[in-house]
């Protein structure tokens, strides 16, 4: 879980964006994922969270995947028209 730093980004580690979402997660997690949990939200928080490196090797595993199946279904609307 991200934790907030001591004082509203005094360090200026964080830019004010960055800051924002690190405040955001951390009030879902103490406070909204409590009583209400999301499972959308949650996913959404792991992909930021997740591992940048292990993400883009993820992401290009399935790059062809997902380029194969556009090119079916453009070659289906092509030759059917729907």
């Amino acid at each position: 879980m991200l934790r907030l730093p001591a004082s509203p980004n005094k360090d200026k580690s964080l830019s004010t964006t960055a800051f924002e979402l690190v405040t955001l997660i951390n009030f879902y997690h103490e406070v909204v994922a409590q009583n209400h949990p999301n499972l959308d939200v949650e996913e959404l928080i792991n992909i930021r969270t997740h591992n940048r490196e292990h993400l883009q090797k993820l992401i290009a595993d399935l790059f062809p995947v997902l380029i194969y199946a556009l090119i079916r279904r453009l070659w289906r609307i092509i030759v059917t028209g729907s």
